[in-house]
C-alpha cells in the first residue's frame, strides 16, 4: 500500500496550443496525469520529457 503522496508540480489551464514547464525533481517515483480543461473531453496530445541524466522509467498508457 502506498502512502498519500504530495503534489510536486501543477500549472493553471490556459488557452494555448502548448504548455511548457521546467521542474527539478528529487530522485524517486512520479506519476504524470495529462488532463483537459473540460471534464470527459477527449483529445490527442504529445508529452515530451527532457532529462539531464539517464532516466529509469516505466511507460504505461491507460485507455478507456
Amino acid at each position: 500500500m502506498h502512502d498519500k503522496m504530495e503534489t510536486v508540480h501543477t500549472s493553471a489551464y490556459g488557452v494555448a496550443r502548448a504548455n511548457f514547464d521546467r521542474v527539478t525533481l528529487k530522485k524517486g517515483r512520479y506519476v504524470i496525469f495529462p488532463t483537459t480543461f473540460e471534464p470527459d473531453k477527449k483529445g490527442k496530445y504529445v508529452l515530451r520529457m527532457y532529462f539531464s541524466s539517464s532516466p529509469d522509467f516505466k511507460y504505461v498508457c491507460v485507455k478507456k
